[in-house]
């Protein structure tokens, strides 16, 4: 028969056990292993939210959506924390707010794992003008990779604000309505893969202020009337050494070069489809140098090609030594003619190369500059 003491030691160990099992199920819900309903999840832990997760989350760690987010308030990412998003075929959309606001400093890499196809992983807003999907400030650093997918409809796909970096392998920017795909302030914007465009009187990319924008590789586009490819709006760089900047529409350009912006090209092809339209636009005294030193020319590369339906160019470029210039009056370049800069607005195809021979191109620019 047990005593007294006996029975009051029984009653305590069953109270701890009863509050060791509520502590343990406490913490299992802060990071438990998935169950149905969960956002998102690290490895086998499940998180009832992504923010949940966000907050969880350590260095070059992956969180997992699994399920479509339609989200109240943005995700807000403040840490240095750098970790893989992963999609997962799934959306998160902001609605008609901003998605994701990164105001950390280290790397967000979105991705999707699905392997595109029906159900590609997207970031999505359609707040329209002045809402960004993705915003970055302070410095924060932004890897879009795979078949991943951020869109915007009206608004900004991709506003870098502060002197931050956003770097395109694979996937897909895009804006509608007049959005702006990618919005860059003092940073970097870099494009080395995938696409990023717009339609519809919106900009793929859009250097604000004195930031740089780097194309090299994949496809930066602008389709519909008012709209450009790249827009260089200030006092900012745009450099380009392979890849394909294009737009298709009235009044459109595939490189609108503003104020005194620079423009550099040592690769890769501009080109206006529309049959009255200019690929380079650099009307308002910015300056556009074709091969020259400040970037690598890359060897066994295809030749860098502009063309225009209306014109390749609005103004000569400045060219780098021994370039030469393979001109035509037809978009196909067929015939060639002889290059003349006082004929710049008449070409509709320009083929430039890094000249081997005795007389050089830039030989010969000068000798019909000054005829």
């Amino acid at each position: 028969m047990k005593t007294m003491k006996q029975k009051k030691l029984l009653a305590i160990l069953f109270v701890l056990g009863f509050f060791l099992a509520a502590c343990s199920k406490t913490s299992i819900d802060n990071g438990r292993q998935i169950t149905p309903g969960d956002e998102a999840c690290i490895g086998n832990i499940g998180y009832v939210t992504l923010q949940d997760a966000i907050k969880a989350v350590t260095d070059d760690n992956t969180i997992t959506l699994l399920e479509d987010i339609t989200l109240e308030e943005a995700i807000y990412i403040g840490s240095d924390i750098s970790f893989i998003l992963d999609l997962n075929g799934k959306t998160l959309d902001g609605g008609s707010n901003m998605a994701i606001q990164h105001d950390g400093t280290g790397i967000l890499n979105i991705t999707d794992s699905s392997g595109g196809g029906v159900s590609i992983g997207k970031v999505r807003s359609a707040g329209g003008e002045n809402v960004a999907t993705v915003g970055i400030g302070n410095g924060g650093n932004l890897v879009l990779s795979d078949c991943a997918m951020i869109t915007a409809d009206g608004g900004i796909g991709i506003f870098n604000l502060g002197s931050g970096s956003v770097f395109i392998a694979g996937g897909d920017v895009n804006a509608t309505t007049g959005g702006t795909a990618i919005k860059n302030g003092e940073g970097e914007v870099i494009v080395a893969g995938g696409a990023v465009g717009t339609t519809d009187s919106g900009y793929a990319i859009w250097n604000e202020g004195n930031g740089s924008i780097n194309v090299a590789g994949g496809s930066v586009y602008a389709e519909g009337r008012y709209s450009a490819a790249i827009y260089n709006f200030g006092i900012g760089s745009v450099n380009i050494s392979a890849g394909t900047v294009s737009c298709n529409g009235a009044d459109s350009h595939g490189i609108l070069n503003n104020d005194t912006g620079t423009v550099t090209i040592n690769g890769g092809t501009i080109r206006n489809n529309y049959d009255m339209g200019t690929a380079i636009c650099n009307e308002y005294g910015g300056t556009v140098s074709i091969l020259n030193e400040t970037l690598p020319i890359q060897e066994n590369c295809e030749p860098l090609v502009i063309i225009g339906g209306g014109m390749a160019i609005d103004a000569a470029p400045d060219l780098g030594d021994g370039v030469q210039v393979v001109a035509g009056f037809d978009i196909n370049g067929t015939p060639t003619v002889d290059f003349n800069p006082k004929n710049i607005t008449k070409y509709k195809y320009l083929k430039f190369e890094q000249g081997s021979s005795s007389i050089q191109t830039s030989d010969v620019t000068k000798k019909n500059a000054d005829a």
